[in-house]
């Protein structure tokens, strides 16, 4: 075991890897639920008092607003406990067999391609009876987003076409159902996990991989479900390669 500890996880020896602290997640889950209903009680006490004046008014906006930060809190922190403990369940229910197959997740474009026609429309909708130099900008601005989009998103569309069939130290690689490359574990340099980025600050949830051959080329980049992430981390353990996990599952 030589994963470096991580905030917030603990290190559970059946599974041989850092896992989310659950009995801690669900303190804190119901610490916020105290402070929601701590909130809300005082919501209702403030409604039955004079709020005719401006000061109490502005408390009890202060009030709610409160309410509604706690409760959008404890909704996230509940979800994402029954998440967790429904991983935890599925990965020590988990059996690595000699024989697996891990598929990319599939993807769809149609919803990035509605944002791109909005916003193609909306930049060359505007009435203008001359080509200045502001609309010019936006009309260029416009279209270096749009087009952004169209290649992250398509680049995203070609890799979700990826599949792994993995027998013992073989593992073949098929695009669109026809075998692309084969390889065995000791001619793979390492296997890089991480979360692709959701705009300037989020991150997806599923993990994503890169696998790298003795030459360092990205032999495939694909999405997969969290729990194909670990029968991958487990399988590759089994056969000493070489793991940069970027990736947290929580």
């Amino acid at each position: 075991m030589n994963e470096a500890k991580k905030w917030g996880y603990i290190y559970d020896k059946k599974l041989d890897m850092y896992i989310p602290n659950l009995p801690r997640l669900k303190k804190f889950t119901t610490i916020i639920f105290i402070l929601l209903i701590l909130s809300i009680l005082s919501a209702l006490i403030l409604s039955f008092l004079d709020l005719s004046s401006y000061n109490k008014m502005k408390i009890f906006i202060y009030n709610a607003i409160v309410v509604f930060i706690f409760l959008i809190l404890w909704i996230s922190l509940l979800i994402n406990t029954h998440y967790t403990e429904k991983t935890l369940k599925e990965l020590n229910e988990m059996e690595l067999s000699r024989e697996f197959e891990i598929k990319a997740l599939k993807r769809r474009i149609i919803p990035q391609m509605i944002v791109i026609v909005i916003l193609l429309i909306s930049g060359f909708t505007f009435e203008q009876k001359k080509l200045s130099f502001d609309y010019m900008l936006k009309i260029i601005l416009i279209v270096g987003v749009c087009a952004y989009i169209l290649y992250r998103d398509f680049s995203r569309l070609k890799n979700s076409y990826y599949s792994l069939n993995i027998k013992g130290n073989t593992i073949k690689i098929y695009y669109k159902n026809d075998e692309k490359e084969i390889i065995t574990t000791e001619d793979i340099n390492y296997v890089r996990f991480f979360a692709l980025r959701r705009g300037k600050r989020g991150k997806e949830r599923k993990p994503s991989l890169q696998l790298f051959d003795s030459e360092e080329r990205i032999l495939t980049e694909m999405t997969i479900e969290i729990i194909d992430y670990f029968r991958l981390i487990k399988y590759l353990k089994k056969y000493n390669v070489s793991i940069v996990d970027d990736y947290s599952w929580n």
